[in-house]
């Protein structure tokens, strides 16, 4: 129970720091709220700013705990008591490691008995540090070739449209390399764009594009997965491109837009018994604006969970309908951890074309 209380004590000052920054209401008063740490390199390691702080009070005060708002930030502060009259003071250690940039950190003081902490400022600027090529490129994908990255999420598609996003490459290889796609997982949205053969020590971008036609009969999560081919090698390591398919939003009014009203976004199974039972719940989808809303596709992350639609699936304004989730425990693979899966609904209300239901459970 006590650490219960702790971590909404944690929480609160988290969301303290977040939304204000506080006046010295306390007896602990600090002759400056700001610890500037001015310009740091990152390559120097971490820094060190102090911050000091009188009693102004006519009895001891404790500090009961510092709370920051970046894990980059440790503080050392005095634990026992800080009698009237006497300074005391924190230690603040910055670490610039993988933050170039400006940075704007808050620390919470917490005392003893007062349930308004005492905010303070750690501010600065990092300088970034020159990074080795296997930093820029992380991912080997065998045979010499390296890239940014081997994962893009695109969020939303929509019909009639296409996105584009890039992925730097680099052989490191001291001869020129042959490249060829392969497909291990295709939605026939994706195209890449990628050279055939890189020069040794050459760099470019990999183009990853979605297009859908505006007749495209595609809804929904988009996953392609694949791997290059390099000197006639597979690599190890697979790329993989994920989207949402969803209607042209340019084409809908805003004032006669469809609107998704979802009963509730949390199924909770409760504990179950993994004895092959059947569970079923609930939920319905409503319609607030004007046009209707349609329901385009409804998709389950897991074999476990299985989801069916009682109803149109055009919703005029008013009306709803209900979509029947049903848990199949004996499908569910872990049984030593709770159960999280997703259900998601691909409609077109322009504000939220996918809606997302969470479906929990306790297995036994």
């Amino acid at each position: 129970m006590k650490l219960f209380y702790r971590r909404i004590s944690l929480i609160l000052v988290a969301m303290f720091l977040v939304l204000t920054a506080s006046a010295q209401n306390t007896p602990l008063r600090f002759t400056s709220t700001t610890a500037n740490m001015g310009t740091i390199a990152e390559e120097e390691g971490p820094v060190t700013a102090y911050l000091e702080a009188t009693n102004i009070g006519a009895t001891p005060i404790y500090i009961k705990e510092v709370v920051s708002s970046c894990g980059c930030t440790k503080i050392e502060y005095k634990r026992d008591a800080i009698m009237p009259n006497e300074v005391a003071t924190l230690a603040i250690t910055y670490d610039p490691r993988n933050r170039p940039g400006r940075f704007d950190r808050r620390i919470a003081v917490v005392l003893l008995g007062f349930d308004e902490p005492i905010v303070l400022n750690i501010i600065g600027h990092v300088t970034p540090r020159e990074r080795t090529v296997y930093e820029i490129y992380p991912f080997d994908m065998g045979g010499g070739l390296r890239m940014e990255s081997n994962f893009h999420a695109f969020a939303y598609v929509e019909h009639g449209k296409q996105v584009e996003e890039s992925i730097g490459y680099i052989n490191l290889s001291d001869h020129p390399i042959s490249l060829t796609l392969h497909a291990i997982e295709s939605s026939g949205a994706l195209t890449v764009d990628y050279p055939t053969t890189i020069a040794p020590n050459g760099k470019g971008d990999i183009v990853l594009r979605y297009a859908l036609d505006e007749e495209s009969t595609l809804y929904g999560t988009l996953n392609d997965i694949f791997h290059f081919e390099v000197d006639g090698t597979n690599g190890a390591t697979v790329m993989a491109t994920y989207a949402v398919a969803v209607d042209n939003f340019d084409l809908v009014e805003d004032i006669l837009a469809p609107s998704a009203v979802v009963s509730k976004k949390i199924i909770k199974f409760g504990e179950i018994l993994l004895n092959n039972q059947l569970l079923e719940q609930s939920i319905s989808i409503g319609n607030s604006g004007e046009m209707p809303l349609i329901i385009r596709r409804v998709e389950s992350d897991s074999p476990a969970v299985e989801v069916n639609i009682e109803g149109d699936t055009s919703i005029d304004k008013g009306e709803s309908l209900t979509l029947r989730i049903r848990l199949n425990t004996a499908l569910i693979e872990d049984c030593d951890n709770p159960f999280v899966s997703r259900v998601r609904v691909i409609c077109n209300d322009p504000i939220m074309p996918m809606q997302v239901i969470r479906v929990n459970a306790i297995p036994l």
